[in-house]
């Protein structure tokens, strides 16, 4: 185990924002786990889990323990003719997950390409693209309470999940660490091309497998959002709002095209990309912080700001959104 004090997490978060962690410790077993605890300041210490970085702004230093997950693996553990239960470790990276089942004919999750996560911080944020939600597969995990040292199981009930949102995201359950996922494949491809831009991909072509799909969905992605190792930033900043039948008409009034989806509780949900696009802030900049030219979602970093300029100017695109529509848009992106 090795403990490291005063780290950069530039290279540990896609916004290559230069936050420092009192204390950093990358866990690549369980032993790292008990082996921390001991610690004597550990008890009282903040902690924090960090996977990729992928979905999370630093807007200071981490004045506490941060623990990467870097525990790896990937296994069939379970399966008969039709379908098979596979297990990967939380610190895997989530693309390898997903290259793993299409090498082992195991379908369901290849519309979750090119997600730029790691297994561990997939149930987290419960996340979802191009008509698939990890939970349509999700079967259990299991977990470490860095507190008590108890390895814990976790179905699906016991998971609450929601739109980006888990019993995991919940701050009264932040010690609990994902060391394993399960996830239950079939071994028949039945794709998922509802999405527009996926059947306009692949037009009238009909024999196409879930690899090509995997494929596909990869360079639609490509196309759509800015790439990461040159435009740093966490992917979709906010979440598309679920609003009221009421909200939904004093909004048509404004915006007559906009289209919604039907959500829970008679809700509908929208699209914050199009509420923000349409506000005049599609590749709006400044210094170096903007939204991206391609992808209204997405804010960038383009050079070197700090987690607090990022921050603040994420909060002025909510204001001027509130402001045009009467609408409250809320970060995807947790914000430490």
């Amino acid at each position: 185990m090795k403990l490291q004090n005063n780290f950069s997490l530039k290279d540990y978060n896609t916004f290559r924002v230069d936050a420092k962690a009192k204390y950093f410790l990358s866990v690549t077993n369980i032993d790292d786990l008990y082996t921390i605890m001991q610690e004597k300041d550990f008890t009282e210490s903040n902690k924090l889990f960090l996977g990729m970085g992928s979905n999370i702004l630093f807007t200071r230093d981490f004045d506490g323990y941060v623990i990467n997950n870097g525990l790896k693996g990937i296994k069939i553990i379970e399966q008969d003719e039709n379908s098979a239960i596979v297990e990967a470790a939380g610190g895997e990276s989530w693309d390898n997950f997903i290259s793993f089942c299409l090498e082992n004919n195991l379908y369901g999750l290849e519309n979750l390409t090119a997600i730029p996560s790691s297994v561990g911080a997939a149930p987290v944020q419960n996340i979802g693209a191009y008509g698939v939600e990890q939970i349509d597969h999700f079967h259990s995990l299991t977990a470490f309470n860095i507190n008590t040292g108890e390895i814990l199981l976790f179905n699906k009930e016991n998971c609450k999940f929601g739109y980006r949102h888990s019993f995991f995201k919940q701050p009264e359950n932040k010690h609990l660490l994902i060391l394993k996922v399960r996830y239950s494949l079939s071994k028949k491809f039945q794709p998922k091309i509802d999405y527009k831009d996926i059947r306009d991909f692949f037009g009238k072509q009909k024999d196409f497998d879930a690899k090509m799909l995997s494929q596909a969905i990869a360079e639609i992605r490509e196309s759509k959002l800015p790439a990461i190792s040159i435009y740093h930033n966490a992917g979709s900043f906010f979440k598309n709002p679920v609003i009221s039948q009421e909200q939904l008409v004093e909004l048509q009034k404004l915006l007559p095209e906009i289209t919604f989806h039907n959500a829970d509780s008679g809700k509908v949900k929208i699209s914050a990309a199009y509420l923000i696009e349409k506000a005049g802030l599609k590749g709006y900049r400044v210094g170096d912080v903007g939204v991206s030219a391609k992808h209204s979602l997405i804010i960038v970093n383009y050079g070197n700001a700090t987690g607090k300029e990022i921050f603040d100017f994420s909060n002025n695109i909510i204001k001027i959104v509130l402001d045009k529509y009467n609408i409250l848009i809320n970060p995807e992106v947790v914000i430490i």
